[in-house]
């Protein structure tokens, strides 16, 4: 599958996967993730395909005029049980899940008169 990808899509790679990498470094090993990814049957909120790759979802576009695969941005598979950020909050934690004061009580009756009675 041939496939054109944006300068964005480069860029969020690079930022989320290779940082230390140059821009054709990027573009080979998206590429090389490309050609053994796997498509995905969700697609996005505007109907484009997506394509699954060792933790990384591309999204693609299809052009009818040339017949490329247009790849306007790279994603983060949330479906894995990894999380890049693991290490973060284990060094500086992360805020409670729970209520921290008593829940606030409520009026159980209407505040307007009844109108029957």
């Amino acid at each position: 599958m041939r496939i054109r990808f944006t300068e964005h899509a480069v860029d969020r790679f690079i930022e989320r996967r290779m940082p230390q990498a140059s821009k054709q470094e990027a573009l080979d090993e998206m590429q090389r993730l490309v050609e053994s990814g796997s498509p995905i049957r969700e697609r996005t909120v505007s109907g484009d395909n997506q394509l699954a790759s060792d933790g990384v979802i591309f999204v693609l576009k299809h052009d009818r005029d040339d017949g490329l695969a247009d790849c306007p941005t790279v994603l983060f598979d949330q479906r894995d049980d990894t999380n890049p950020l693991a290490e973060e909050i284990e060094l500086f934690g992360v805020a409670p899940n729970v209520p921290i004061g008593a829940p606030i009580p409520r009026r159980r009756r209407s505040r307007r008169a009844n109108r029957f009675g």
